[in-house]
């Protein structure tokens, strides 16, 4: 006999991002949680993904950011993958703009 599935999260939608975003204080922690908010959900990493993350990690492009995931639960061969991040098209959303800041 099997086991349930396990019931999983809902993801969060644009409008739950964009409420967190705006919540968040114009403070260097706030900053820091902007980024994360906004990289994680554009490049739909895993926790473990976005904190094992360095600055030297990302790379500025004409296009957005190349972010450099080292490790990953999926990476059995730990060769890590290039993850590309385009500007949004609101500035106050957007993951580029917010690292950059």
């Amino acid at each position: 006999m099997r086991a349930p599935a396990a019931a999983g999260k809902a993801p969060a939608l644009t409008e739950t991002v964009r409420a967190m975003v705006g919540a968040l204080p114009d403070t260097l922690g706030g900053l820091r949680d902007r980024v994360l908010l906004l990289l994680g959900f554009a490049g739909a990493f895993r926790r473990s993904e976005l904190v094992s993350l360095n600055v030297e990690d990302l790379s500025l492009t004409s296009a957005g950011l190349v972010v450099r995931l080292r490790r990953s639960k999926t990476d059995q061969e730990r060769q890590g993958r290039p993850v590309g991040i385009p500007y949004g098209a609101q500035p106050n959303t957007c993951p580029v703009r917010a690292v950059q800041a």
